[in-house]
């Protein structure tokens, strides 16, 4: 089973790596800084790229519902999110 903090790893690599982003502001306290603010400054295009790059990552789907809870857009919420859903049963 995948740890939250393996998944935050993932996503900081992927903000880096694939994104070109400073993830320096993401550290401590920082975990809960929303990626659309000043900070990070994500674009709404770069946000579905991350999505995309965790969706194949992990073979998850996200929902709509998941991206209504505002902590969704933190590093912290988005790696419980797919956390969550590798402990969910999949459905065939």
């Amino acid at each position: 089973m995948l740890e939250k903090s393996a998944v935050e790893e993932k996503i900081l690599q992927i903000l880096e790596k694939k994104l070109g982003c400073r993830i320096e502001c993401l550290t401590g306290e920082g975990r809960k800084e929303n990626f659309f603010g000043l900070k990070l400054s994500l674009s709404a295009r770069e946000m579905v790229y991350l999505c995309c790059f965790l969706e194949e990552e992990y073979g998850v789907s996200f929902e709509e519902e998941d991206m209504r809870e505002e902590s969704f857009y933190t590093l912290g919420g988005m790696a419980q999110v797919v956390a969550q859903k590798l402990k969910e049963p999949v459905c065939q």
